[in-house]
């Protein structure tokens, strides 16, 4: 995915900025903390992560959404999600056409990769540090 140039400065400035407290706690929630303090967010917040975590955008989104810290960015996006399906199974008349099930992404309380996570923070996945 293409940004334009301040952005990319942005995001690869931040990603050296967080460095240091990803190697040194390796917890994606701590990462994330860090960053939201420090005024990344989003999509920026997302490809920091994917940049220091050495994964792919779903495992990026995984930890940016599964942080405490991001609550508000989770309900958003969840509600987001019922709004279109919503709107769509109003368009066609049967949600089942459209959207078989719930928001993708859990809600604060449940959280099932996290209770699988190792002890390192790090959700099981493809990311490497």
């Amino acid at each position: 995915m293409g940004f334009d140039a301040e952005r990319s400065a942005r995001i690869a400035a931040m990603r050296e900025t967080a460095r240091p407290v990803w190697e040194a706690s390796g917890d994606t929630d701590v990462l994330q903390q860090f960053l939201k303090d420090n005024g990344c967010h989003g999509v920026e917040a997302v490809f920091v992560t994917m940049g220091l975590m050495d994964c792919d955008l779903a495992e990026a989104q995984r930890a940016f959404f599964s942080a405490p810290c991001r609550d508000a960015e989770r309900r958003f996006h969840n509600d987001a999600l019922d709004l279109l399906a919503k709107d769509a199974a109003d368009q066609r008349g049967s949600q089942a056409e459209v959207f078989p099930g719930p928001s993708t992404l859990p809600d604060a309380d449940r959280q099932p990769w996290k209770a699988a996570r190792p002890a390192t923070g790090v959700p099981p996945s493809s990311c490497h540090r």
